[in-house]
């Protein structure tokens, strides 16, 4: 019964099965990687975020009653929400750079770098941004670490009239 497969723990397991789902996927139309990793990228926005686990979309809520500026908002989000790099609003544009993945997943080498995966930020971003700025906002991945870059930028696109709003 030494079984390796029956020694994994759970988050090794998981970590694979999450790996073989992304090799899958790889194989499938662009449409269909962007829509599930997506809606991956949404539910991690709506789960509770490390160190303290208190931080949650909740807290985004929260940033977007206390102020109606934009700029306040960015500022809040970039002190109480755990991202891998600051946001920065120019030219009607919020933007981060990340010298290295953001991802808790690929840091705790759960999932391996990988373009398709990469989309799950997105979802995040989106859901992140639309929650902050009571709009829907358009999210750009600019670069990519997954994808062989030397850093993730992110551009999300304002409506003109939330940039104030």
């Amino acid at each position: 019964m030494g079984n390796r497969s029956s020694e994994l723990s759970i988050t090794e397991r998981a970590g694979r099965m999450l790996n073989a789902i992304l090799k899958a996927l790889e194989k499938e139309r662009v449409e269909v990687k962007e829509r599930v990793m997506m809606a991956c990228g949404k539910e991690c926005a709506n789960l509770p975020c490390p160190p303290n686990w208190m931080v949650s979309l909740n807290t985004v809520r929260q940033i977007a009653r206390q102020t109606r500026i934009t700029e306040e908002r960015i500022s809040l989000l970039n002190q109480e929400v755990p991202w891998c790099g600051n946001w920065t609003l120019e030219n009607g544009a919020i933007t981060s750079e990340c010298t290295e993945c953001g991802c808790l997943l690929v840091q705790a080498n759960l999932v391996n770098h990988n373009r398709t995966w990469c989309d799950c930020s997105l979802g995040w971003v989106r859901t992140i941004f639309e929650v902050l700025l009571q709009s829907q906002v358009d999210v750009e991945l600019v670069s990519s670490i997954g994808r062989g870059d030397a850093t993730c930028q992110y551009k999300v696109r304002l409506a003109p009239k939330s940039i104030y709003a």
